[in-house]
């Protein structure tokens, strides 16, 4: 059973784009200046490619502007729940604006990717395996549905009818190609400890109790270091993110009301 991994925190990228001659407008007397165009066009790289990007975005701002001051001439802006999102809004701007400034401080070295790329490639071993499974939540009904097999069951059928993993199940068990390292460990242990065709099982994990079949394996074709390298990147930064929150959480006095 794949291993779920939650993130902790929203990864935030930045782009950076030369400040340029971009058109602006003054609607009604409040300007949109380039900063904010600019602001627009850096936050999304493939709008920035278009060539008429700085027009449409412009565009788009005025409306918005528009609308803004429509929302304050009706006093929409001292509705609770419109502050709220406001305040919203504007805690997760100077939220992004710190990531981006501690990022740009401490950015990921060459030599941090390579050794995230050997621990990557060390995690991966050197074979891949591909099986199929059932998984049911009581120990006796994963039994019953071993000596079914043993006794001539058929497995796709009883995947479809009985196993709880329905993504898996539709497929007669199948999950496809995968590394140890993408399974919990009894689950991986077991697939590694099998002969191919051979039935596994039960195995108990924190997702319930697995009937697994080994169907092949072969040897693994690791990724090149350029191939993973920006993703690795992210994964650093994201560690970096998550140690700068934990430091400002530690200086800081928090206090939880009910």
């Amino acid at each position: 059973m794949k291993k779920r991994s939650i993130l902790a925190l929203a990864t935030f990228a930045t782009f950076s784009l030369p400040l340029q001659a971009a058109p602006s407008a003054v609607v009604n007397g409040t300007t949109i200046d380039q900063n904010q165009v600019q602001a627009v066009m850096g936050s999304n790289p493939a709008l920035a490619r278009s060539p008429q990007a700085a027009e449409q975005v412009v565009d788009s701002l005025v409306a918005q502007e528009l609308l803004a001051q429509d929302a304050r001439s009706k006093n929409l802006d001292k509705n609770p729940q419109v502050q709220a999102r406001l305040a919203l809004a504007n805690r997760q701007v100077l939220a992004n604006a710190a990531i981006e400034d501690y990022l740009s401080k401490h950015p990921v070295t060459d030599a941090e990717l390579k050794s995230a790329y050997q621990e990557f490639i060390k995690s991966l071993g050197s074979q891949e395996y591909r099986a199929r499974h059932i998984l049911v939540r009581s120990d006796a009904e994963a039994n019953s549905i071993m000596t079914q097999l043993r006794n001539g069951g058929d497995f796709a059928k009883l995947a479809k009818s009985k196993s709880i993993d329905k993504g898996s199940a539709q497929k007669g068990g199948e999950l496809g190609w995968f590394v140890p390292g993408m399974m919990v460990k009894p689950f991986a242990d077991a697939v590694m400890g099998a002969k191919k065709g051979a039935l596994v099982g039960p195995v108990k994990t924190e997702f319930g109790n697995h009937i697994i079949q080994l169907e092949e394996t072969r040897k693994i074709n690791p990724p090149s270091f350029d191939a993973v390298k920006e993703r690795l990147r992210g994964e650093l930064q994201q560690q970096e993110i998550q140690k700068y929150v934990e430091a400002r959480r530690a200086q800081a006095k928090i206090e939880a009301k009910r």
